[in-house]
């Protein structure tokens, strides 16, 4: 059905005058999605008074990459609906941006003090950044959807179409393909140890607070910067002094006996008791309980810097639980400042062994992806294991090389996560894709960079993420991209408004 322009015209002045007349309820709105979202269900509690010092000591929390995605998102409307209220004041451009930032940020400092008092919330600083540049982001959205930005360029391309020849549509195509395999750049990085805090100390059986003891016993704990070859495993498991054949030289080795607690690689500090000193004692190794932990004296300050530049490790323990229902997790070694911060913890939450890794995807306390192994601890004998961490893959050997549990960080994201990252990706290519169909001229060629510009940047997408973390191709994946993109091309080749195309038309025309 044709739709007349002057019809158009009149459905776009009346969401203009809606939109006019309700930007001070849209903004309203906004704040109470942003009060909502942030702050529900709103069961403050004040423990220590409220203080500068208390203000400071929580103000200092860090949020995953989820998170910081999640924030940009949430102060959009926010951006937008007040770009839009200062547009029907009149404000000047530059006074508009200033204020949208600058409301931006007061409303998300309100915001995160607020969350301070707040028992299942954790105040970030990064936060601050992330939903300013929502609100900044809202405020580009304005000027686009005002100015109609995207349906503008597909409209004027369209009308110069007959300039394009094939070698420049071809060098376009190879451009978009180029832009997807940048694309995968931050998804390949969002597992690295960049964001390693160099300054936590060891601690075996307990936190560095004391709340989260183990029990049980541990022989041995030891470090290397890569990730071990089978062919080298295969030795750890074969030996009793295994760290003589192995080929990678370790950063830190405990051999713990009732008298040595030393690092015999001679790279890291020594470890020492805190709480009270061990009545227990046993030839195969040291025992850990809520009155008696391990700590090293200062931080392994080697130790978090070289596995934050290479982002792969080993670590070799050989451990037995003295207790099958233990909670917490319970910490067996734990890299950590607290509860709250940590790098890496090796545990036990209930008969299962709990792993929490930090990097960029998985915030500070490393707990947004908790990955366990089950039937662990099933029962009270020593078991060594060997756990490898490379390119996204972590690998965890019990007691032998066959008895082997893999698991890919990217591929234990929630679903929602992985559909936010994943239209972080295609969503931006499907706009790219329109542009680039709308640069050839025949029918034929248009379809053919269609259908080759949907299947071809998944498969590269997901090629690259599964040769990068030693994981399987995922039909899932490549069907979700490629849904994303041909949905994304669709929309802005299909929904052009009539009235746009003849204003563009006529002005192309005018010109020539």
């Amino acid at each position: 059905m044709h739709v007349h322009p002057s019809a158009s015209n009149s459905t776009i002045r009346s969401l203009r005058q809606f939109l006019v007349k309700s930007a001070p309820y849209i903004v309203i709105a906004s704040i109470l999605l942003v009060v909502i979202a942030t702050l529900f269900p709103f069961n403050f509690s004040r423990d220590e008074g409220g203080s500068l010092r208390y203000f400071f000591s929580n103000f200092k929390h860090s949020s995953h990459l989820g998170d910081k995605i999640k924030n940009i998102f949430l102060f959009i409307p926010f951006g937008f609906s007040l770009t839009c209220f200062l547009q029907v004041r009149k404000f000047s451009l530059l006074l508009k941006l200033v204020s949208v930032i600058f409301l931006s940020f007061i409303l998300s400092f309100v915001v995160e003090t607020l969350q301070i008092f707040l028992p299942s919330r954790e105040t970030s600083p990064a936060d601050l950044f992330t939903n300013s540049l929502g609100g900044f982001i809202g405020f580009l959205c304005f000027y686009i959807w005002k100015f109609k930005f995207v349906s503008y360029i597909l409209t004027l391309i369209e009308k110069n179409k007959n300039r394009f020849s094939f070698p420049i549509v071809a060098i376009a195509f190879l451009g978009y393909l180029a832009t997807s395999i940048l694309f995968t750049v931050p998804l390949q990085s969002a597992n690295n140890l960049s964001t390693w805090d160099l300054n936590y100390p060891l601690i075996l059986g307990n936190e560095r607070t004391g709340e989260r003891p183990w029990e049980g016993f541990i022989s041995e704990v030891a470090f290397a910067d890569k990730a071990f070859s089978s062919a080298e495993i295969e030795r750890v498991f074969a030996s009793q002094n295994w760290w003589n054949n192995v080929d990678t030289p370790l950063i830190g080795n405990y051999q713990l006996d009732r008298q040595n607690y030393s690092d015999r690689a001679g790279n890291l500090p020594d470890l020492s008791w805190r709480g009270q000193l061990p009545e227990i004692t046993d030839d195969r190794g040291v025992f850990l309980s809520d009155r008696h932990w391990l700590q090293t004296d200062t931080p392994v300050n080697r130790l978090n810097q070289r596995l934050q530049e290479t982002s792969k490790f080993t670590i070799i323990t050989t451990i037995a639980t003295a207790k099958f229902q233990q909670k917490g997790p319970a910490r067996i070694i734990s890299i950590s400042d607290s509860n709250g911060r940590r790098n890496f913890t090796l545990g036990q939450q209930g008969n299962n062994l709990n792993l929490r890794l930090r990097t960029p995807i998985n915030g500070v306390n490393a707990q947004y992806l908790d990955t366990n192994v089950h039937n662990v601890f099933t029962d009270k004998q020593f078991h060594k294991l060997v756990i490898t961490y490379a390119n996204s893959g972590l690998h965890v050997y019990v007691d032998n090389l066959q008895n082997r549990y893999n698991i890919n960080l990217l591929e234990v994201l929630p679903k929602e996560d992985r559909i936010l990252y994943y239209g972080l990706i295609f969503i931006p290519l499907g706009a790219l894709l329109a542009i680039v169909i709308t640069l050839a001229k025949q029918q034929f060629i248009r379809y053919t960079l269609f259908y080759a510009g949907i299947l071809l940047p998944t498969l590269i997408v997901e090629t690259i993420l599964a040769m990068s973390s030693g994981r399987s191709f995922e039909i899932a994946n490549i069907l979700l991209g490629m849904l994303m993109t041909a949905s994304t091309t669709l929309i802005l080749k299909l929904q052009i408004p009539f009235w746009l195309r003849n204003k563009v038309l006529n002005f192309a025309n005018h010109k020539t």
